[in-house]
């Protein structure tokens, strides 16, 4: 059996085999680019280490927050089994899920805090250079 395709120019079939590698065509199945993997990946040229760690800050404290569900649901039954208080089982999950998300999101606005100061001395120095064109003299 012989696979033919269509030439589009002259309207008649031509041999796959005969056929240019332009004119075939490719598929390519690959995970999704989410701006967060292309922080933490560092395919972009334009990242900033400041902004791969900000990055993976920012995953590392949602994870935590996602993880930190459950066990709280564990604790929440762990404390109505042991009174058969609703509020107070209820309120010991809150509070510990309250407190691992609060510590994530604090580490992440220090981090966060501390990129921005870096990120802004870099762009500081860098504009110093380029008033003082290395020499200590203005530019005009």
């Amino acid at each position: 059996m012989t696979v033919h395709r269509h030439d589009a120019a002259e309207g008649r079939p031509a041999d796959i085999e005969a056929a240019n590698d332009e004119a075939m065509t490719t598929f390519r199945l690959g995970l999704p680019s989410w701006p967060v993997f292309t922080y933490l990946r560092g395919g972009e040229p334009l990242v900033r280490r400041t902004d791969q760690i900000e990055a993976v800050v920012l995953l590392l404290a949602v994870f935590v927050s996602v993880v930190a569900v459950p066990v709280a649901l564990a604790v929440s039954t762990a404390v109505y089994d042991g009174s058969g208080a609703v509020f107070g089982a209820v309120l010991a999950g809150g509070a510990l899920w309250a407190f691992v998300a609060g510590a994530a999101a604090s580490l992440y606005l220090v981090t966060r805090a501390m990129c921005n100061h870096v990120r802004s001395a870099n762009w500081q120095h860098t504009l110093e250079r380029l008033v003082d064109h290395g020499e200590g003299q203005p530019s005009a």
